[in-house]
């Protein structure tokens, strides 16, 4: 999954080369091993991207956290709009409280839902 780049300007030229899907995994698979330090085996089972992902691409759990990646890779810079956010935030809040469609997360949605029952937790969204 290890993807060798000098700088983001190579980063964004090699991930070009692949399909959205695929540069779209490597880029979350890039953030995640930043992030967590990540195995690849590890990567594989908790990446989630797809039709129906309900908005997480990718979740970890480290003790009482819990971490949502959603992402998007465009190889050319682009705008996007308070509203499109809000939107995929919408999506995983709907995930989360209302209807998970995504069963590759549905342990970790379960879990999540039965801390937030327990006490109230705090959502941080980075960009």
């Amino acid at each position: 999954m290890e993807l060798e780049y000098q700088n983001t300007d190579e980063l964004i030229r090699k991930l070009k080369l692949k399909d959205k899907i695929e540069a779209t995994k490597k880029l979350t698979y890039l953030c995640a091993n930043a992030k967590f330090k990540i195995e690849s085996s590890e990567f594989e089972r908790q990446f989630t991207d797809g039709s129906n992902d309900g908005g997480i691409d990718f979740y970890h759990k480290e003790d009482n956290l819990f971490f949502i990646f959603q992402t998007k890779f465009s190889g050319s810079p682009k705008k996007v709009s308070t509203s499109e956010i809000f939107d995929e935030i919408r999506k995983i809040k709907n995930t989360l409280t209302i209807n998970n469609p995504n069963k590759k997360a549905e342990d970790f949605v379960n879990t999540l839902n039965d801390k937030l029952e327990i006490k109230m937790q705090f959502l941080k969204f980075y960009s």
